[in-house]
C-alpha cells in the first residue's frame, strides 16, 4: 500500500500552481479556502481534504492519483486494477454510483474522470474515517 506524503503532495501542488503562473492567494481563492490553509497544504504541514483535492484536480485537469502519488495512469485502469482490494460493500456502492451516473436523465456529460472522481471520493472518505478511528483508539 502506498503512503501519502503531504510534502510531496505540496511539491506537486506548487509545481502545478507555478505552471499556471498564479500565486498562493489566487490558488486559495480558486479552491475556496483561506490562503493560510492553502500555504500549509503546499508546505506539507496539512493534509489536503477530499473537497479541495477534487477542486485541485478539476482546476489543473489532472488525476487524483497524480496529486496523491505522483503517477498519472488512466483513470479506468486504476479503478479496475484496484477495485478487488476493497471490501465487497465498497465495491457494491461504487457500482451503484456508476449505475446512477449512467442513468441520469438531465443530459449531463458523464466522463471517465467524473466517474472515477466520485468513486475515489467515496473510497477516500472511507479510508480517512478508518484512519481517524484507529488513531482515536490508540
Amino acid at each position: 500500500m502506498r503512503r501519502i506524503n503531504n510534502s510531496k503532495i505540496g511539491a506537486r501542488l506548487k509545481k502545478l500552481r507555478e505552471s499556471r503562473g498564479i500565486d498562493k492567494t489566487d490558488a486559495a481563492l480558486e479552491f475556496n479556502i483561506a490562503p493560510s490553509q492553502y500555504g500549509r497544504i503546499e508546505n506539507g504541514k496539512k493534509c489536503i481534504s477530499t473537497e479541495v483535492l477534487i477542486k485541485v484536480c478539476s482546476y489543473y485537469n489532472t488525476s487524483i492519483d497524480y496529486i496523491l502519488f505522483g503517477k498519472n495512469p488512466s483513470c479506468i485502469s486504476v479503478f479496475f486494477k484496484k477495485i478487488d482490494r476493497y471490501p465487497q460493500p465498497y465495491i457494491k456502492v461504487a457500482l451503484k454510483v456508476l449505475a446512477c451516473m449512467f442513468l441520469q436523465s438531465d443530459n449531463k456529460v458523464i466522463t471517465k474522470n467524473t466517474i472515477t472522481i466520485h468513486i475515489i471520493r467515496y473510497l477516500w472518505t472511507g479510508c480517512l474515517k478508518r484512519y481517524q478511528q484507529k488513531r482515536h483508539q490508540q
